[in-house]
């Protein structure tokens, strides 16, 4: 891997290795895929105007969220069924996670038990839990006290699901025949063990649409851990997301899996913040960041905290704890190398960077 000098040199290496059914699951979107191509594609069309002159003497990357200080603002957002990728699966992410001091957020759908987690990290470590809601709120809450035993920080409950996005190739080629993958996460929820062909399709039948703001305010009543609502497109949800409050608020479209045709993430960042004015609430962001420079964009337009998902699972396939540490580092050092050229010698002052889009140019 010493030879990779980018993200998506990694992501032609791991893609390439995936059997059909992986590649399914993992590459695609919902439909047509025009949100997936997008939030990508959306990060190319805003430019950054550097600064020279600053006296710039050191980057200093690090950063806090609830209080806690990182190495950088680049963190490893939740993705199903890491065992796919590679043996390790998540708990290969954590030990990596752990190393560079970022945030390790997992899937419901893991692969991996809240213990294997635990085992493989040190206290210092930092979790997340993403959470679906359940028609069963008994399950929920099961879900719930158990995070908050093996003390994770935070639950990210996730609100654009109300139904699987139509993600066409993982239908024809669903994930069977696959010995080595265990649903840990699903099946602590079970009263007897599912079929693991049929658990991810069993899972989703038990997710409630009818989901309101009223069941945010009842976790925030059931438990002291953080709690983020993973979804958010509009300026009246990230509004009603204080008014229930919820600790951060993680603008999302499901890396393009569930509507398709809704906006690339960087471009809901703007007025998101704009809406939410003076609000200290904190603001994260994930879909379409391949490069350390793809951060540097999202911290200046308003976003607290980067989370990547794609990425982990190429990392993690080259490699497993090791590839995944190697992703962090490429875009670490992209960082970096970005916040040098712009002029800017800490997060702080990517705030006050000068990044707009291309057609806002001739206006400047």
């Amino acid at each position: 891997m010493n030879n990779l000098m980018c993200v998506t040199e990694m992501e032609a290496r791991a893609v390439a290795l995936w059997d059909a059914q992986t590649r399914a699951y993992y590459v695609e979107g919902s439909d047509d895929q025009i949100t997936l191509s997008e939030n990508r594609k959306a990060y190319d069309r805003f430019y950054i105007i550097p600064r020279y002159l600053v006296g710039l003497r050191n980057i200093d990357t690090s950063c806090r969220i609830f209080g806690k200080e990182y190495s950088m603002p680049i963190h490893c957002a939740p993705s199903a069924i890491q065992r796919l990728a590679h043996p390790e699966g998540e708990v290969g992410t954590a030990k990596a996670c752990q190393d560079k001091n970022v945030i390790m957020c997992l899937s419901t759908l893991s692969s991996s038990s809240f213990q294997e987690i635990v085992d493989g990290s040190s206290s210092s470590a930092t979790h997340w839990m993403q959470l679906y809601i359940l028609r069963d709120r008994k399950k929920t809450l099961k879900q719930v006290k158990m995070a908050q035993t093996y003390n994770f920080e935070a639950l990210v409950i996730t609100i654009d699901a109300p139904v699987l996005g139509n993600r066409r190739s993982s239908k024809r080629l669903e994930i069977k025949n696959k010995p080595h993958i265990k649903y840990a996460m699903l099946n602590s929820l079970e009263d007897s063990k599912i079929n693991d062909e049929d658990l991810v399709y069993h899972f989703f039948r038990q997710t409630d649409m009818s989901i309101s703001w009223k069941d945010i305010k009842w976790l925030r009543s059931v438990t002291t851990m953080k709690i983020i609502v993973k979804g958010i497109n509009s300026k009246a949800d990230a509004l009603m997301a204080v008014e229930a409050g919820c600790d951060a608020i993680w603008i999302s479209n499901h890396g393009g899996r569930q509507l398709d045709t809704s906006p690339a993430t960087i471009y809901l960042l703007p007025p998101i913040k704009r809406a939410l004015g003076n609000s200290n609430i904190p603001i994260i962001i994930d879909g379409g960041v391949v490069s350390g420079m793809n951060a540097f964009k999202a911290l200046a337009l308003g976003a607290d905290a980067v989370f990547v998902g794609r990425p982990v699972l190429w990392g993690l396939t080259l490699g497993g704890s090791s590839g995944v540490s190697k992703m962090l580092d490429i875009m670490h050092e992209e960082l970096k190398r970005t916040m040098t050229l712009s002029g800017c010698s800490s997060i702080e002052s990517i705030r006050k960077a000068e990044v707009v889009h291309k057609d806002s140019l001739s206006k400047l």
